[in-house]
């Protein structure tokens, strides 16, 4: 484990060691399908990256205002996190 996923991990109060047997495992390999999937589907279909989708629909900022975007999408009490 990298020193830097570790402490990500650690700083948001996740468990590293909880996190790597999950990506390395099975439910790991199921989400990675999932997402594939999940992107092969995408209409119309992806072109470039990153490729922000909120709520289905295609990010106007691509990505560049992502957190402004999920509050402004979000439907119930804001976090704090929320501009």
């Amino acid at each position: 484990m990298t020193h830097m996923f570790t402490k990500c991990a650690t700083s948001t109060g996740l468990d590293p060691d909880v996190l790597q047997t999950c990506a390395e495992g099975d439910e790991g390999l199921q989400l990675q399908l999932a997402a594939g999937a999940t992107t092969a589907a995408l209409d119309p279909p992806h072109t470039y990256v990153p490729w922000v989708l909120v709520n289905g629909e295609l990010s106007p900022s691509d990505g560049e205002n992502l957190l402004q975007e999920v509050c402004d999408a979000y439907q119930g009490t804001k976090p704090a996190g929320c501009p």
